[in-house]
């Protein structure tokens, strides 16, 4: 595959392997749509490719009819009228998909829906990203940008189906927690029974500040012991009394004393009872007493400022003004969030190694026409497709060291300093003790995410190579016990690079 495809549709996978031979994922038709008046007959005498399965895709030549690229760009320069019959038509099953794919490139897409997508992590299927992307050039008035990138969806447009169902369940991965947010939930009901009415926190920030009032009814000075993480977290500033008492107490354990201040003015009194359950569902938020709760900890956040960058984002992303390069960001997003391919099309056989690289969907390096023309108008905002978001080359440097000793904390962890106690052993049920593997293969993909972004930046010098752990089926079914991460005496890149870099704690 090239390095430039014209964008393919979403794989529907179960367990990583692909479904229904590759087919778009199928989706009620809405019953009314807004269509064009007058599309129907033009539409009708254009032959739609007929594509089997995802192969057939792949290699048809969608450049190749331009009387499809015309009507399907000319339906974005006219004022849609509303037709509630055309599922009664004579079109055929192709045709109306093809006019509800249309309809919903020009769905109602607000930058407060955009913004929300991203904050969110939302994950939608590739064609539905791409109509949401179409959506919001047409609604914020640049009908050229929208007609541009009709252009190069005339597959997704042809064969898949775009639009959002309203009932649809869609996934997200936010930064924040559901146990966080029913926790913002829950305070604000629990200090009303006292009398107290405050606004609920929208924010981690804005909960803390809450949490800093409360106290015991007695003793009255007796305050909630908040962790220090929630205020590294949320880049509040501990009082000096909470940063004296983190001093006094185990960074990593519960300690049956709490911190004592003064109450203030602005007090909020707790019973006995609803105190402890506050300072209960605190601690449930992160277990930081426990090493493998604090590793997993630190890759979600790892995680988080290598791929999606909240803080970066919301500043130099979300109050950007401009629609093509929040619509570029959102994209790229969609990309990260897409699930991982493990098969071929006829679900026959486990993908061979360096197979998965040539999917679309498993590399995003791998780029369409789609992100080369959007990337094109975000580059017409000034400093606007520049990523700066891990900064200098030193800040990619320091966080490559975090990421080899969060590798290394996961071989002290789980193979008790050793790396053969991850190997995996032939007749052993499970996953043979090598621990929760899909967070070493998380720092895996985060350590190539880094290196490609240091070599951008000029650096040559990075830890060399790593490998993932392999699931025991496809090491089976392909013969391949020896590509596991630490299968063969393998030595990881990551311990070669911190013995180099004298980084041992």
């Amino acid at each position: 595959m090239s390095d430039t495809v014209h964008l393919p549709y979403t794989l529907q996978t179960w367990l990583g392997m692909i479904i229904s031979r590759g087919r778009p994922a199928p989706r009620g038709r809405p019953l009314a749509i807004d269509c064009m008046s007058g599309l129907q007959e033009p539409l009708q005498s254009v032959v739609l490719p007929s594509i089997d399965d995802f192969d057939d895709y792949l290699q048809h030549d969608w450049t190749g009819n331009p009387q499809l690229v015309s009507m399907a760009t000319t339906y974005f320069q006219n004022d849609p009228t509303v037709n509630t019959n055309y599922a009664r038509t004579s079109l055929s099953e192709h045709e109306k998909r093809f006019l509800a794919n249309i309809n919903a490139c020009r769905a109602r897409v607000t930058w407060t829906d955009l913004k929300r997508l991203v904050l969110t992590r939302t994950r939608l299927d590739l064609e539905q990203a791409a109509a949401v992307v179409v959506s919001a050039m047409v609604a914020s008035g640049h009908m050229n940008y929208a007609r541009e990138l009709v252009k190069e969806i005339i597959g997704i447009l042809t064969c898949s189906n775009m639009w959002i169902p309203e009932d649809s369940n869609l996934v997200s991965s936010e930064a924040e927690t559901i146990a966080l947010r029913n926790l913002r939930a829950k305070v604000p009901v629990w200090i009303a029974k006292t009398g107290t009415e405050i606004e609920p926190p929208r924010s981690l920030s804005d909960l803390i500040k809450i949490l800093l009032r409360v106290r015991r009814c007695a003793p009255r000075d007796r305050c909630l012991h908040i962790p220090n993480w929630m205020f590294k977290q949320s880049g509040t500033q501990r009082p000096e009394y909470m940063s004296e008492f983190h001093r006094m107490v185990s960074p990593f354990g519960i300690s049956k004393a709490f911190p004592s201040f003064p109450p203030m003015h602005d007090v909020i009194v707790l019973p006995r009872n609803t105190f402890r359950a506050l300072q209960r569902s605190i601690f449930r938020l992160f277990r930081f007493w426990k090493a493998e709760c604090r590793l997993q900890h630190d890759i979600q956040n790892l995680e988080g400022e290598a791929f999606f960058p909240t803080e970066w984002i919301d500043e130099h992303v979300l109050k950007a003004d401009s629609i093509a390069y929040l619509c570029h960001w959102f994209f790229h997003c969609q990309r990260r969030l897409q699930k991982t391919v493990v098969s071929n099309v006829a679900w026959s056989r486990f993908l061979r190694k360096g197979e998965g690289k040539t999917i679309y969907q498993n590399n995003v390096r791998l780029q369409s026409t789609f992100e080369k023309v959007l990337e094109t108008f975000a580059e017409r905002v000034p400093g606007g497709r520049d990523d700066e978001s891990l900064g200098t080359p030193e800040k990619v440097l320091k966080v490559i060291d975090q990421t080899c000793m969060l590798m290394k904390e996961y071989v002290t962890l789980f193979g008790a300093g050793k790396k053969d106690n991850l190997v995996y052993k032939l007749g052993k049920r499970g996953g043979s003790g090598r621990g929760p593997v899909d967070q070493y293969n998380m720092l895996c993909d985060i350590l190539a995410e880094l290196k490609s972004k240091a070599q951008d930046m000029g650096i040559s010098d990075l830890p060399g190579p790593v490998h993932k752990f392999l699931a025991k089926d496809i090491m089976s079914w392909n013969n391949a016990w020896g590509d596991d991460a630490f299968a063969n005496g393998k030595i990881p890149g990551w311990e070669t690079w911190l013995s180099n870099r004298a980084i041992d704690e």
